[in-house]
């Protein structure tokens, strides 16, 4: 698994925020689901076993169950497919791979029982951008299957939470950081309006660790906090992200004005452009290119 995928599984299986996800999705952020009487469920046990030569689950199905968090209460069975950007092969074929994870748990508890448990799958995708990709099974047949054939072909619809699909005033209805975490990521490109959020709201201003490394991984923001303390102001390490940005800019801009100062001195036969790149410490190639659009 990639750093993204292991941050995020490793995230989302903790008790308390797997219920809050599912509670928002089911219930609109009610606590129905309640964190304590949660169960991991085994994958193997499922059904979804490497070992098993009659499995219909090919080689990437298999890599996805390391990223799926799995739990029961005794009443549902839940599957939590955390998704991320860098999955492509997960991210459009997204209908028929949940599709298959929940047909496998069913034909496992045949096995078992005629009285089966109800299996709902949550793809979670932490990007800001929105899903363009299918959304049920019938998306990815072609446009040209008509209606009438359609209608014998069982459709499967994908439960999806994506952070920028969530309008402002319901992430109040989640009950844990994973409010935190998601909605960092729908503003993450906006940092004036991040700022605004984060003073805003009290609740960046104690925020565990884990959920800051979740929102600098998710976001490449660059967050820094002090080790030797539990919990972190979200408030201060933003503002001082934002004032890195600010020194940065200053810095780059100097370095422009250098470069346009060289440049005017070679226009002018005072230095050939080998000296003027020697002297910003570039290759001629990178002067050219710096100083292209000048």
């Amino acid at each position: 698994m990639s750093t993204k995928d292991t941050i995020t599984k490793n995230y989302m299986k903790d008790n308390a925020i797997f219920a809050d996800a599912f509670n928002f999705l089911i219930y609109g952020g009610k606590q129905v689901i309640k964190p304590e009487q949660l169960k991991d469920v085994d994958l193997t046990e499922m059904g979804f076993s490497e070992d098993d030569e009659y499995s219909v689950l090919s080689p990437e199905y298999k890599d996805l169950l390391d990223t799926i968090a799995a739990k029961t209460d005794g009443k549902l069975i839940y599957y939590l497919i955390p998704c991320t950007e860098n999955q492509p092969e997960l991210y459009y074929t997204m209908p028929e791979k949940s599709r298959l994870l929940v047909a496998e748990g069913y034909n496992a508890q045949i096995e078992k029982t005629n009285q089966l448990l109800p299996i709902i799958a949550l793809t979670v995708y932490f990007s800001v951008e929105e899903w363009t990709a299918s959304r049920t099974l019938h998306d990815m047949f072609s446009k040209n299957i008509p209606q009438r054939v359609l209608q014998f072909v069982p459709e499967y619809n994908v439960s999806l939470i994506a952070p920028a699909e969530i309008p402002d005033e319901n992430f109040s209805k989640f009950q844990t950081e994973l409010r935190i975490v998601l909605e960092y990521i729908k503003n993450s490109n906006d940092k004036e309006k991040l700022r605004k959020l984060v003073q805003e709201n009290h609740a960046y201003r104690n925020v565990s660790k884990k959920t800051v490394d979740l929102v600098n991984t998710m976001t490449n923001s660059n967050l820094q906090y002090p080790e030797r303390e539990e919990n972190v102001d979200m408030c201060k390490a933003i503002e001082g992200m934002l004032e890195d940005s600010r020194q940065e800019g200053k810095i780059e801009g100097k370095q422009e004005g250098i470069l346009e100062a060289f440049l005017s001195l070679v226009k002018e036969g005072i230095l050939t452009i080998e000296d003027a790149a020697k002297r910003a410490d570039m290759t001629v190639e990178e002067f050219t290119a710096k100083t292209s659009a000048m």
